[in-house]
């Protein structure tokens, strides 16, 4: 990330990581990532708070069930992948 963003100007960046810990904010900070992709099932409001005080966005992946999609929402996060795109039509959908 830390590479590119010179090399291509105005690129968006993100980091992404399937491990990690209360870090993760730092280390996207210094690399000039303007997004964190965290595995969702790591995912705390400690780091989303720290997140948001970053003005990162969070994207939460991968969100495959009804539970992980209600922690999405309750996060309040800016998006989520999924390898079910119909996740959101399968149950009722509150957090």
């Amino acid at each position: 990330i830390a590479e590119i963003k010179p090399l291509v100007p105005g690129v968006r960046t993100a980091l992404i990581a399937s491990r990690y810990g209360t870090d993760i904010v730092d280390r996207a900070v210094a690399a000039g990532a303007e997004t964190v992709c965290l595995n969702i099932r790591r995912l705390t409001l400690e780091i989303v708070e720290r997140a948001r005080k970053a003005d990162l966005r969070i994207i939460g992946w991968v969100v495959n069930t009804q539970d992980q999609l209600r922690l999405v929402r309750a996060f309040g996060l800016d998006g989520a992948t999924t390898d079910h795109p119909d996740i959101k039509r399968t149950g009722r959908f509150t957090a």
